[in-house]
């Protein structure tokens, strides 16, 4: 007998001292993944929660003035922001902890997105079992939201709302006319300027290769300088105030199509000119919207489609 209780003694030693060996005073939580994005085209995504609800993959509880994000066998709600990361406190069978969640970039178009944390466990050994246990189910919850995150957002659209896609100048003989404009042009007023371009091109003998394209530029908000467009198959000559313009051949361009009126056509040039912006590029000449629709014909602001056009370097 008592043999026995020795041994068990023992054992319960050699378990105890195991538990404190391999479960250590503190418990950390490192996952990382790298996503296909500028980490400032990642960052307006992640550090804004009202798009939260677009990329988490769990489900979200609103109330009582703080939002919780499930997923697996952990909760998590964002306590603050930082200059470069997010706090947010996380919970897993009674057990909560404080992480973070780092971006840092690794190449213009790639972003690490590291979420970690650490978790202090106790000297009651049931205890710090139980804290290993929860600490590793919220371990592994991260891993798998952070692979959501890089799915998610390993795709154009999703940073930028729109697809914005690189592609080759093709129409690269343009003509081209402006006026200066004491309020934003109307539709009538531009397709005034689109018909003079019309008369032009028939006159030479041209033929027109794609749909009339729109710039619009103020630097005061009291003057409008309107440009238009067309591109046509030949060189011609210009005429009265119209002007024949040659995109050089072979150049690259940025190309978002666009439905909607005037707030979603601005709307997809923003986040254009955010791409731009996030992965350094030079604009060789002014963009233009090329007016698909012709919104003489078509009232409807809703059903308009238009492409943006944005010469790069």
């Amino acid at each position: 007998m008592k043999r026995l209780v020795l041994v068990a003694l023992v054992v319960l030693f050699i378990g105890l001292v195991c538990i404190y060996i391999f479960i250590p005073g503190t418990i950390n939580i490192q996952q990382t993944v790298r996503v296909s994005a500028t980490r400032d085209g990642l960052s307006r995504k992640l550090f804004n929660e009202s798009e939260w609800n677009h990329w988490w993959p769990g489900s979200i509880e609103k109330g009582g003035g703080t939002t919780k994000y499930h997923y697996g066998h952990s909760v998590f709600s964002i306590d603050k922001q930082t200059i470069g990361s997010i706090v947010l406190a996380a919970a897993s069978n009674r057990v909560a902890c404080t992480t973070f969640l780092n971006l840092v970039n690794t190449k213009i178009d790639t972003t690490q997105v590291i979420w970690s944390g650490a978790v202090p466990t106790s000297l009651n050994p049931l205890k710090r079992i139980q804290i290993y246990f929860a600490t590793n189910n919220i371990g592994a919850d991260v891993n798998r939201i952070l692979q959501a995150v890089q799915s998610h957002f390993s795709k154009t659209e999703n940073v930028y709302d729109y697809n914005i896609r690189y592609d080759g100048v093709v129409d690269t003989f343009l003509v081209t006319t402006s006026v200066e404009m004491k309020t934003y042009p109307s539709t009538e007023s531009i397709y005034q300027l689109v018909d003079l371009l019309d008369k032009h091109i028939q006159q030479s003998g041209a033929k027109e290769t794609g749909n009339p394209m729109l710039n619009v530029s103020t630097n005061d908000s009291v003057t409008y300088l309107t440009r238009v467009a067309i591109p046509v198959n030949k060189i011609i000559p210009p005429g009265n105030k119209i002007f024949f313009k040659r995109m050089p051949a072979g150049g690259n361009i940025l190309v978002v199509n666009v439905k909607g009126g005037p707030y979603s056509i601005n709307r997809a040039f923003s986040q254009v000119q955010n791409f731009v912006s996030d992965y350094h590029e030079t604009a060789p000449a002014i963009p233009f919207f090329s007016l698909v629709t012709d919104r003489r014909q078509v009232t409807d602001t809703g059903k308009w489609i238009t492409k943006i056009y944005y010469p790069i370097m």
